[in-house]
């Protein structure tokens, strides 16, 4: 399916957006279980979308026609443009982005994660890879990704880092009079997506007095402490599986290296 998760730590940036898109970046590049990275598939269930309809298909036949030999992307764009006449022109460059994260060429795809994260690139290999435009602001290339993933399928967009972000007591007010700004506005932004918000219950009841963000979100439920053991491990295995996988290493238990006593201590505390 077309359904996308986005992990977004807002404690790395100190603007809101600038989290968002590093958060979406590292989430297109992310590979699942089938070898294809995230945006890819996303963009593939974007395009059975799009193609099931009658003025999509009639650009296609149009572009071959006219050009012979196409790219997938150029046949997504066509269909979609056929589709969504106004807003595809603005998000075409964002597409091309999230389609050249699934690229197996290392500097390709860190070129276009980094085109997402809304970093300076190269003017010359931006326009040699096809892009119309330098990256635009973040908020701008996260109303694109929202765009276009909405077409897609659903999304879930988890927030953390929340109370490290709030902690510094000098900057700690401002953090947080940005961070509720930025959800509200996030949540007029998208469509067809779910924004979750893991943090302590003060900080929470903090970010609420900002009016337009109450309205935005279900009242909070508070996890119960940890009851066992094995709850511990499984979150820590969880985390650290995909790196060991990635690194070809096969540790000798589950949660390694946190030892079993350490696991043992946790429980009672909170998740």
């Amino acid at each position: 399916g077309g359904g996308w998760f986005a992990r977004v730590d807002v404690s790395r940036h100190d603007d809101f957006w600038a989290a968002v898109v590093a958060g979406f970046a590292e989430a297109a590049s992310r590979r699942l279980s089938s070898g294809r990275t995230q945006a890819s598939t996303a963009l593939l269930a974007l395009a059975a979308q799009v193609s099931a309809e009658p003025a999509a298909r009639l650009a296609v036949e149009a572009l071959k026609a006219s050009s012979g030999r196409t790219s997938a992307l150029d046949l997504l764009l066509a269909m979609l443009g056929a589709v969504e006449p106004k807003e595809t022109p603005l998000w075409q460059d964002v597409a091309r982005a999230l389609a050249l994260c699934d690229s197996r060429n290392a500097e390709i795809s860190s070129f276009a994660a980094a085109w997402l994260r809304g970093e300076a690139c190269d003017a010359r290999r931006q326009s040699q890879l096809g892009f119309l435009a330098p990256s635009p602001a973040p908020s701008q290339i996260a109303r694109g990704v929202l765009w276009l993933l909405a077409r897609a399928g659903p999304t879930l967009i988890a927030f953390e880092g929340v109370d490290a972000g709030l902690a510094d007591a000098e900057r700690g007010p401002a953090k947080l009079k940005a961070l509720a700004s930025g959800l509200s506005a996030l949540h007029e932004m998208k469509r067809r997506a779910l924004t979750l918000v893991a943090c302590q219950e003060e900080n929470w009841t903090a970010l609420r007095r900002h009016k337009p963000l109450a309205a935005a979100f279900r009242p909070p439920r508070a996890l119960p402490p940890i009851g066992s053991p094995n709850v511990v491990e499984h979150l820590i295995a969880a985390r650290l599986a995909p790196a060991y996988a990635q690194a070809g290493f096969a540790p000798p238990y589950a949660s390694f290296p946190f030892t079993r006593a350490a696991v043992a201590s946790l429980v009672g505390s909170t998740p």
